[in-house]
């Protein structure tokens, strides 16, 4: 079951579990991203170019349900696949590293917190009373603009605190 259908605490705590290693693995490719480079440029351009194939499979594989962590960890895969191969292409870096795609990757944490209140909010608010391509364009609008308005002054201000916390009395990590 879902959270969303979720009317049990422990439910909750439980769903939370289990997506807490797709947030692991993105920490850790974060961290290793030079060496997983490194490592990947070791292998002959010929075999990183056909490794695309690999997570293009993977994600045909039909999903059933919620409850296939093997089929979530494959998928997992894939995904960190996609993100390295994305690395270490140059073309498809060129592309990620364009000004909208990085303001967007800045204010997802935010986008990704705010948009289902905003979906929800404008659809009541509107639906029945104006047109669908109204609706989703304000939708889209208001949770780009309230994204970036998060960021700035709520998830940037958390970050620099956390920062300086952390510069006052480091944390000791193996």
């Amino acid at each position: 079951m879902p959270p969303w259908g979720a009317d049990n605490f422990w439910v909750t705590i439980l769903w939370t579990v289990r997506i807490v290693p797709y947030f692991v693995l993105g920490i850790l490719l974060s961290k290793h991203s030079e060496n997983i480079r490194r490592l990947l440029h070791r292998v002959p351009g010929r075999i990183r170019i056909a490794l695309i194939a690999v997570p293009l499979y993977i994600f045909t594989i039909p999903h059933h349900g919620y409850l296939s962590i093997r089929r979530d960890a494959l998928y997992d895969f894939g995904a960190a696949m996609v993100i390295v191969l994305a690395l270490d292409i140059p073309s498809i870096s060129a592309m990620l590293n364009r000004t909208v795609l990085q303001w967007l990757g800045r204010i997802s944490h935010s986008l990704y917190l705010i948009h289902t209140p905003i979906l929800l909010l404008i659809f009541y608010a509107f639906l029945g009373r104006v047109p669908f391509s109204f609706i989703a364009a304000a939708a889209i609008v208001a949770s780009l603009t309230i994204a970036t308005l998060m960021h700035r002054f709520v998830e940037m201000p958390a970050i620099k605190l956390g920062q300086r916390v952390v510069r006052a009395r480091p944390l000791d990590f193996p």
